[in-house]
């Protein structure tokens, strides 16, 4: 009964391995180019350590349900697929 869900599995984790490669590099680029912009602004701009502290807790604080997103989708799919699969393996004789 798995082997037509082999394909869909396939994708799914290779979307996935996708996702968290460009999540685990977007907080620091994140940050990088939100403290270049602001220094190409702002020709006289001083970071201080408020400025920076504040910046790089706001985007730790999103980085963690960013990062679980897959894994919940994937979760949910899966459990789905897995009634679906129940519910035919009970119907059989």
């Amino acid at each position: 009964m798995r082997k037509p869900e082999n394909h869909y599995n396939q994708r799914i984790f290779l979307y996935n391995g996708i996702y968290n490669f460009i999540v685990s590099f977007a907080p620091p680029l994140t940050i990088f180019l939100i403290l270049a912009i602001h220094l190409a602004v702002n020709k006289e701009a001083s970071f201080t350590a408020t400025y920076v502290y504040t910046l790089i807790s706001y985007i730790g604080l999103i980085y963690g349900p960013v990062n679980s997103l897959p894994s919940t989708i994937v979760a949910a799919i899966q459990t789905s697929i897995c009634s679906k699969r129940m519910d035919k393996l009970m119907s059989m004789e």
